[in-house]
């Protein structure tokens, strides 16, 4: 090759070669990059040492890497949690007073106040999009409706309350008359048994569950159960005599998945 009359080295277009590609390397953050007429014009490089170079940024764990956690959980992601909250020493230990903190925060996005961190607390702490609604703070996990999430908000207001068989609410339900009574105060009207709301809707393939999904359980065919999802492998239930409103996890399988809202 020649440049202007003169041949130009091999190893001199090696050395230009490395040291723009180091240039390209060091300069750019990904993501946050916008060229301007000048930048699209290559200059000569200016050489960067490793203490000037900026910090890369720290990435967030998306929801859905992040694991679930609960008092007794040890280990690098309990320090992230507990440096995340603020205010706590990041020991890496789940212990009363990073469950303590956990609700708090819950409770102030206005999610379950449970002290369980799984994605929907995860994404809270990411900054997920919040959603309110009738005054209330509703966390809104995409694509989840915000009347199913309403519906799970307006769910947890009823713990505690006790299972009665036939019993519509407000003071006690079974478990059909509990997602009707939920339902009916977010808008949404819903056939009174379990054998009706479980064809109500449309049918969601297990795994795809979104806030607000009724959860479906039948015995050689016939349904017997149903309970409000509430994310997290957990719904809003009324069990049965002798129990009360609680939330609890998805306890088999062998379930199906209507979405009424």
């Amino acid at each position: 090759m020649r440049a202007r009359g003169r041949h130009v080295k091999p190893s001199r277009l090696k050395n230009v070669s490395y040291t723009v590609g180091l240039s390209t390397a060091v300069a750019v953050p990904l993501g946050g990059f916008h060229a301007s007429p000048a930048a699209a014009h290559p200059v000569a490089p200016r050489a960067v040492s490793p203490a000037a170079a900026p910090a890369a940024p720290v990435a967030l764990p998306a929801a859905s890497s992040s694991p679930t956690l609960r008092q007794g959980a040890r280990g690098p992601a309990v320090a992230d949690l507990q440096r995340r909250l603020g205010g706590l020493s990041a020991d890496g230990v789940f212990g009363p007073l990073t469950r303590g903190a956990v609700v708090s925060f819950q409770s102030g996005r206005g999610l379950v106040a449970d002290g369980i961190v799984g994605p929907i607390t995860w994404g809270a702490l990411n900054g997920s999009a919040v959603v309110i609604r009738a005054s209330r703070s509703v966390e809104r996990t995409a694509p989840s409706s915000s009347v199913g999430a309403a519906a799970v908000t307006e769910a947890a207001r009823h713990v505690g309350k006790p299972y009665r068989y036939g019993a519509t609410g407000p003071g006690s339900f079974d478990c059909s008359g509990f997602a009707q009574y939920v339902y009916r105060q977010v808008g949404v009207s819903l056939p009174r048994t379990s054998a009706q709301q479980a064809a109500a809707g449309i049918a969601v393939p297990r795994g795809s569950e979104q806030l607000g999904d009724l959860i479906i359980f039948r015995t050689g065919g016939v349904v017997t159960h149903l309970g409000i999802y509430a994310g997290e492998g957990t719904m809003w239930v009324a069990r049965r005599t002798g129990t009360t409103i609680t939330r609890q996890k998805i306890y088999t399988s062998s379930y199906s998945v209507r979405r009424v809202a």
